[in-house]
């Protein structure tokens, strides 16, 4: 069981996601300062660093899974390269429910205009 520190540093992890999600849609919100709930460092090469504090260790590095950093580049797309997905769906040759109630609520409206 890790230690008490590390677990309430987790929940700090926790809430400054939680405050991340809350400021999404809105592209005028002002990002709460996660550096200083301490549960977040800033390396001196620009990295961030999660702090579980000074009681957390590692006791055997072997046994932990680990996974390569090109690893992860080779599997993981970068946003530029994400295939684009379409909302389409196949062309069956077979009319769907909806497309047929869209093509009677067409028929309708256009009776009306």
């Amino acid at each position: 069981m890790p230690p008490k520190t590390a677990l309430q540093q987790l929940g700090k992890l926790v809430q400054c996601q939680l405050d991340y999600f809350e400021t999404i849609g809105y592209h005028d919100a002002s990002l709460p300062n996660f550096i200083s709930r301490g549960c977040l460092s800033k390396l001196d090469d620009e990295y961030i660093q999660i702090e579980l504090g000074s009681n957390t260790f590692i006791q055997d590095q072997k046994s932990l899974i680990t996974i390569e950093e090109n690893t992860l580049k080779e599997t993981m797309p970068t946003v530029g390269q994400q295939k684009e997905q379409s909302n389409k769906t196949e062309v069956t040759g077979r009319t769907t429910e909806r497309e047929k109630w869209q093509k009677g609520t067409d028929t309708i409206y256009s009776k009306v205009l």
